[in-house]
């Protein structure tokens, strides 16, 4: 159908998103019904002879918080870029919750937006249009809530019955399609049972590991994790160790969504099947595990609800490039009399610890080498001086600036979470994540984005003026030693935030190495490398 072009709209956006009946459809005969959607609304917008912009949605949300490109266009509808949206039809604008079918109507009505559809154009000052599109929103709104009443109650029924409805197995199974059924993965099982072992006897028959030994153990033997990643993570053993489905249990409604955060549910409201499928472990092995993790006391570790530290998000371990974070905890030991006697331990470990150079050492060794690296080349002669100035102010080839290598790891940083979020986007495409799985995965990797973003503006010199990188011999030192002097004076005062930000300011990377890990009796080996921050000799 051509529309005349003899209307109140000069600048058109089409919106183009699959519905659940298109993904549906597409599963079933492959075919790409975006294509469709888009060359059919192509047609219709051509022969009105109206400028306009395509934006296509790549999940199928029902939500307007799980539709990041829809959340645009309202804001350009809003902002007045576009005073018309074409849709296939009414409901592809939304029919979630009334809430979003209420901030759709209200701009469409606010800021005079016109709908266009290949069968009709609304005109948001007609009060039969308005009516009518009420309508539309009244209908695809109850058809939604039917369909989803139809699909809970199915989920409902079928898993009473121990049916897995899950989107991915646990580790260690398989889903028989047919029987819609867990099946252990043998090769797979046997680390599940290996974790457990490990974790209750230990290796043959040696000291049980903790939940962090276990992974640095996998890691180094190249077991892959569920998604063929080389290096396990505490929490991947944990959710092994946690997960009842390993007895063979299944457990559903346990929790519910409400404002987009999940909740546990209550008891009663808990759908549990037990010997739902064959189990990897036995009953009582889970239930063991399960009473020990109850009864290990978590040592206290620096974390962000923590008083910040001197070291907080500097050090890097030489071996694995993460950064090293403290592991403060008191230490309780029994002497010979049976006197119990107690000490409080400072490190510093690295937070991945899965290389066998990976390791811990003394927390005020590494503080104090760091502290008398300022106090020494504060003291440096010319000869050292011209050196070090090289390395820190040259502007040749053969030195990369501070701020191009901040901007080089910002960038492939930035690449790798962008991967991540395309990959969390077409998982949520496919169906695999639901919209709470998929709002909090998105918007966890698009807060990671604006920081990296934020340190990436901030790291970007003012101006690549040359006069502005000069710096003598007598300002460099006079610099450092004010800031160790700064530095003592605030330790003194316990003052660990304001050291970590003298450490900062002067030291733009530092790299721990371990050159021997040591005993109880004598403490690990290391040597330190600093990288100066040049925009604090620069700005200063």
């Amino acid at each position: 159908m051509n529309h005349k072009s003899e209307v109140a709209f000069t600048k058109i956006i089409n919106y183009l998103r699959r519905s659940r009946k298109d993904e549906e459809r597409e599963k079933r005969t492959g075919e790409d019904t975006l294509s469709e959607q888009k060359a059919l609304m192509t047609n219709v917008l051509d022969g009105m002879g109206i400028p306009y912009t395509q934006k296509q949605e790549i999940g199928s949300g029902d939500k307007i918080s799980t539709r990041p490109v829809f959340q645009e266009i309202i804001n350009e509808l809003k902002n007045g870029i576009y005073d018309a949206i074409a849709v296939k039809e009414i409901s592809r604008l939304g029919r979630g919750s009334m809430s979003d079918m209420g901030v759709i109507y209200d701009l469409i009505i606010e800021h005079r937006i016109y709908i266009i559809t290949p069968y009709k154009i609304y005109d948001p000052k007609n009060e039969s249009d308005l009516r009518q599109i009420r309508f539309e929103m009244f209908l695809s709104r109850e058809e939604f809530e039917s369909i989803r009443s139809r699909m809970i109650g199915a989920k409902h029924t079928y898993s009473m019955q121990g049916k897995f409805m899950g989107g991915n197995s646990a580790y260690g199974y398989d889903v028989d399609e047919q029987k819609m059924i867990l099946i252990p993965n043998e090769e797979k099982a046997k680390i599940v049972r290996l974790i457990y072992e490990l974790y209750n006897n230990g290796l043959n028959g040696g000291r049980p590991k903790g939940i962090r030994s276990i992974s640095t153990y996998l890691s180094k033997m190249g077991i892959k994790t569920a998604s063929g990643k080389s290096t396990w993570t505490i929490g991947a053993v944990k959710n092994i160790l946690t997960n009842p489905v390993y007895k063979g249990e299944i457990r559903y409604r346990t929790t519910q969504s409400k404002n987009g955060k999940k909740t546990a549910r209550p008891e009663d409201e808990h759908i549990i099947v037990k010997e739902a499928h064959e189990a990897i472990v036995s009953e009582e092995l889970w239930e063991t595990t399960q009473s020990k993790m109850k009864s290990v006391k978590k040592k206290p570790s620096l974390n962000e609800n923590q008083e910040e530290k001197e070291l907080t998000g500097i050090v890097r371990c030489a071996a694995c490039g993460y950064k090293m974070t403290a592991n403060l905890y008191t230490r309780h030991w029994k002497k010979k009399n049976g006197e119990i006697s107690t000490r409080y331990v400072e490190r510093v470990r690295c937070s991945n610890y899965y290389t066998n150079d990976c390791g811990s050492l003394e927390y005020r060794s590494v503080e104090e080498a760091l502290v008398e690296a300022m106090y020494q080349f504060s003291n440096i002669d010319i000869e050292q001086y011209r050196k070090l100035y090289d390395s820190i102010f040259s502007e040749s080839d053969n030195n990369i600036e501070v701020y191009d290598v901040i901007s080089t790891n910002t960038e492939k940083e930035l690449k790798a979470l962008q991967n991540r979020l395309d990959f969390v986007y077409e998982k949520y495409e496919s169906g695999i994540y639901d919209d709470n799985e998929f709002i909090k995965r998105r918007d966890k990797l698009e807060d990671e984005i604006k920081k990296i973003k934020s340190v990436q503006s901030s790291s970007l010199p003012a101006n690549n003026n040359e006069d502005n990188l000069k710096i003598t011999l007598k300002d460099f030192s006079s610099l450092l030693l004010n800031a160790y002097e700064i530095y003592k004076s605030a330790s003194e005062d316990k003052n660990f935030k304001l050291c970590n930000q003298i450490l900062k300011n002067v030291f733009d990377d530092v790299t721990v190495g371990i050159i021997d890990k040591g005993n109880r009796a004598e403490d690990a080996k290391f040597n330190i490398d600093v990288v100066f921050n040049k925009r604090y000799f620069k700005d200063n």
